[in-house]
């Protein structure tokens, strides 16, 4: 599980919802993401030098104070500028605008677009029946529990283990098959790249989960393609392939639609020969998803 906490809040400061997804580990570098559905996109302001310099100065204390006090280090922020028309971000908002501020801390090589997917269609169809938040009702249990399933990928999780009999024995081939040639592991991630299930005696979930930490975030991966890393782990180089299945599950409520893709991963000794496994491998988990 590698989304941690889910807050909701105002562009003012009200804390509405605040949820413990999972447990933070120890000594994990995680990234606090922030998702902003706010009437405030629209306001094209320009702020004088000065207080430029004042309003900088205040925000590095408050998270300085912040970071201190619930004694979690902070290394970096990340900014992103709004070029020369602000006012256009209004036009490219997906979904209906409100005072909202959604955040979510999750491991750092989750992909980005699929995480505010998951985040839009939890606000379209829960939060945003909430607002005005300041004065809304508190959500009820089955609400919160739907965007703990979503955030979690619950649905794709349970389709996983109603095929892993057959997933198993089709991994378990291409291992031995390819033992020779480089292959140490396959495994199977989620829409946003979590860790799903690994196939393999080479490697535990929670080592591959440390490979992924090391690994550089993953761009866009289009349908049914394929991107390459390489990460060093304890002191090997080690060779990461991700292929976008292109099949998945899809979430349904009220109106809205989210499909979420799986991606399979395949890890092997650097300078591996591989051939046709992945296009092989693909087609053949494909298959089974599809019975």
């Amino acid at each position: 599980m590698t989304i941690y906490e889910f807050n909701v809040i105002t562009t003012t400061g009200f804390p509405y919802l605040a949820l413990k997804i999972n447990e933070v580990q120890e000594g994990v570098r995680i990234f606090l993401r922030f998702f902003d559905f706010s009437k405030e996109k629209c306001v094209d302001e320009i702020i004088d030098p000065e207080s430029k310099m004042e309003l900088t100065a205040g925000l590095i204390s408050a998270i300085f104070e912040f970071s201190r006090a619930i004694n979690r280090k902070i290394y970096m922020l990340e900014f992103q500028s709004e070029g020369e028309n602000p006012t256009l971000i209004c036009d490219n908002l997906d979904g209906p605008i409100s005072d909202t501020l959604i955040t979510c801390a999750s491991e750092t090589y989750l992909n980005q677009k699929s995480i505010r997917k998951k985040i839009e269609f939890i606000y379209k169809t829960i939060i945003v029946t909430k607002t005005p938040l300041v004065t809304a009702e508190e959500l009820f249990t089955p609400e919160i529990d739907m965007i703990k399933n979503i955030l979690n990928d619950k649905t794709a999780r349970k389709n996983v283990q109603n095929h892993l009999n057959a997933i198993n024995d089709e991994a378990e081939k291409y291992l031995i098959e390819k033992s020779s040639y480089g292959l140490e592991g396959i495994c199977i991630l989620t829409f946003d790249l979590s860790l799903i299930q690994v196939f393999g005696d080479k490697y535990s979930l929670k080592e591959v989960t440390e490979i992924l930490r090391n690994m550089f975030q993953v761009p866009d991966i289009p349908e049914f393609g394929l991107k390459h890393r390489i990460v060093n782990y304890k002191g090997e180089d080690i060779w990461l392939y991700i292929i976008n299945s292109g099949i998945g599950i899809t979430e349904k409520l009220m109106e809205e639609v989210l499909f979420e893709n799986y991606y399979y991963l395949i890890i092997s000794k650097s300078e591996s020969y591989l051939g046709d496994l992945f296009m092989n491998l693909m087609n053949k988990f494909n298959e089974i998803f599809k019975k």
